[in-house]
């Protein structure tokens, strides 16, 4: 357990998973995504340029997904 705290406040203890055991979960996520078992959610891509209409988005009512800033063209660069 790791204690976490900023001055004035109660501490917050957290318990510290360990890599593999993290390793191993993600592993699963990935297996149940690739399976089928679990989904993601819709999502409409937004380029960064447009963050504002991304922004504008997350408040809207019904939408095409949830609004998704796409830095794939960032990595390209």
């Amino acid at each position: 357990m790791r204690r976490l705290c900023k001055a004035g406040t109660s501490p917050i203890w957290l318990e510290v998973t360990p890599l593999a055991d993290c390793g191993a979960i993600f592993a699963k996520v990935l297996d149940r995504l690739a399976s089928g078992a679990l989904r993601l959610p819709p999502a409409k891509r937004h380029r960064p340029q447009n963050i504002a209409v991304a922004l504008h988005d997350t408040d809207g009512t019904p939408r095409e997904g949830k609004p998704l800033l796409d830095l794939s063209s960032w990595a390209a660069g």
